[in-house]
């Protein structure tokens, strides 16, 4: 699982806007740490009675079908799309700026026009 952490995290990038990749990523982590829990509560309850063998077998079998869901339901995503729009969007972002800043010098530059010009 440590392994697929990176990996996970990557694609959610691709998938979710910079302003939701916090939530999501809280969620991840929170995932795991309770599926860790029933795994390691599932292994105290069944190993000492089946072996060591059985826990895992329990525990592998809803990962292997939530593997299977998630590959049917989910569809690709090119990857860095998410950064793309990010980027996109921050382009936009700044010419908006910019524009408005240039509205604001041309305002200026009006009023010191008119104010020569009177004087």
């Amino acid at each position: 699982v440590g392994g697929a952490l990176p990996l996970i995290y990557s694609v959610l990038g691709d998938y979710y806007e910079p302003r939701e990749r916090g939530w999501v990523s809280g969620a991840i982590s929170m995932g795991c740490g309770i599926g860790i829990s029933i795994g390691q509560g599932a292994a105290g309850m069944l190993g000492p009675s089946f072996g060591w063998r059985l826990p895992f077998l329990v525990v592998s079998l809803p990962a292997m079908i939530c593997a299977v869901v998630v590959w049917i339901c989910i569809p690709d995503v090119e990857r860095g799309a998410g950064e793309k729009l990010t980027l996109l969007l921050g382009q936009e972002l700044q010419t908006v700026k910019n524009d408005a800043r240039l509205d604001g010098i041309e305002s200026e530059v009006e009023l010191t026009e008119t104010s020569v010009g009177e004087g």
